[in-house]
């Protein structure tokens, strides 16, 4: 065959917006098949590299499978003659002619919506092509080649838009490759592709994955109720990967997969603080003043530009503590935190020597109060970890927690009820 052109038409799915959320539920979905399987132990999957999802196997024998997936989320049928179906087998002609037309590499068409027949258009009767009687994409689906002839006349379409898109991108492709593969070349080419028709729409995919976590043996034998939380984890490390820089640093290994369910196991050995109950059932405190009246109170030049970067810590940080599955977790987290402030204000006060309702600061001494509620909070989770089970290891959320609980009228300067 000789060597293949590399001048291609640039199709990097990141610039493929639509249908992002589909594109990390299916990849997730892969990872959590090939954990189902237990067949392999080196899987790698990516979002928007080379393809919406990318999934590379290396086999125990050290073979190489990679998966290139195209994610249509739309309204209506698909049928031969629709542009999506077009470029996306543009698409992936390029990624097998780069590959020097290797099998080990295989396609994927995955949208919610069926197949239909096709219409006849000026470029069928340019073409000279009679349509069959059936759908092209059943048939394709089907490996049904032969049934009217159909695989020559897909081979015929698809080389003429082939040319003409390369041809008005100013740009080679493969189009010698294209010229003088066999026919029997194109039916690899063909059965490389996997056609997947009336799959579940986003919200509906959600559900199947969640299932299919249920069914993973650490799962089942040893923590339940966390399935949010583990389609949740692994969603975000691909949105934490997408604006890197280098290819390997984009991809999730499965074995990190594997290690969130140990982990979760291993902090299911512990127990839950039921302090929780104190907090939900804490009283509602009187003092109806906001982080920044509080700051204000005792110290009215501090920092404005500061007070607004609090202001968008505990704001950022409320997302984050509302969007977590285990919330019982969370009140005792926050309760941990607020007693271990308080008690740090108290202490603090007392050897001011100020009374409360008279105190004056300076804004580094509030930034010191701050830092130490802080260190106070941190040693105190850190000490109760030993025994209890809480939902987060940064030192980030534990200032944001301690801004919200000001905020939220649980804390001040100068009054410690």
């Amino acid at each position: 065959m000789g060597k293949v052109e590399n001048t291609v038409i640039n199709r990097d799915a990141s610039d493929k917006i639509k249908g992002f959320v589909l594109q990390k539920w299916r990849a997730t979905e892969l990872l959590i098949d090939t954990l189902l399987e237990n067949k392999y132990t080196h899987v790698y999957c990516a979002i928007e590299q080379y393809d919406d999802v990318y999934q590379r196997i290396v086999a125990d024998d050290g073979g190489l499978i990679e998966n290139l997936e195209q994610n249509k989320d739309y309204s209506s049928n698909f049928s031969f003659s629709s542009d999506e179906v077009k470029k996306s087998l543009v698409n992936f002609f390029d990624m097998w002619c780069k590959n020097e037309l290797s099998l080990s590499i295989q396609f994927a068409f995955y949208t919610n919506v069926n197949y239909t027949k096709e219409r006849k258009t000026d470029t069928f009767e340019q073409l000279g092509i009679a349509l069959p009687d059936k759908a092209i994409l059943e048939l394709l689906k089907e490996r049904k080649y032969k049934y009217d002839g159909v695989l020559e006349k897909v081979v015929k379409i698809f080389k003429d838009y082939y040319i003409k898109t390369y041809k008005s991108n100013k740009k080679l492709g493969y189009v010698k490759t294209l010229e003088n593969l066999t026919m029997a070349q194109w039916i690899q080419f063909f059965d490389n592709i996997d056609w997947k028709f009336g799959q579940p729409s986003e919200k509906e995919l959600k559900i199947r994955i969640i299932r299919k976590i249920r069914k993973i043996k650490y799962y089942k034998d040893y923590i339940y109720d966390s399935e949010e939380y583990i389609f949740s984890r692994i969603n975000g490390m691909f949105d934490e990967r997408l604006t890197e820089g280098d290819f390997l640093r984009k991809l999730v290994h499965i074995a990190e997969v594997e290690k969130m369910f140990l982990a979760l196991i291993v902090r299911e050995k512990k127990a839950t603080d039921s302090i929780y109950k104190i907090w939900e059932n804490i009283p509602k405190p009187n003092d109806k003043r906001n982080l920044k009246d509080k700051i204000l109170a005792v110290c009215k030049e501090y920092s404005q530009k500061k007070i607004v970067m609090y202001i968008t810590d505990f704001t950022a940080g409320q997302i984050e503590l509302n969007e977590h599955p285990r919330q019982q977790c969370i009140s005792s987290y926050k309760y941990r935190i607020f007693e271990a402030c308080k008690r740090y204000l108290v202490e603090y006060i007392d050897e001011c020597n100020q009374e409360e309702d008279a105190v004056e600061f300076c804004e580094e001494e509030v930034r010191k109060i701050f830092d130490g509620m802080f260190e106070a909070s941190k040693k105190h989770l850190e000490d109760k970890s030993k025994n209890y089970d809480y939902p987060f290891q940064d030192d980030d959320i534990i200032r944001k927690i301690i801004y919200m609980l000001f905020e939220n009228c649980f804390l001040s300067f100068d009054f410690v009820e």
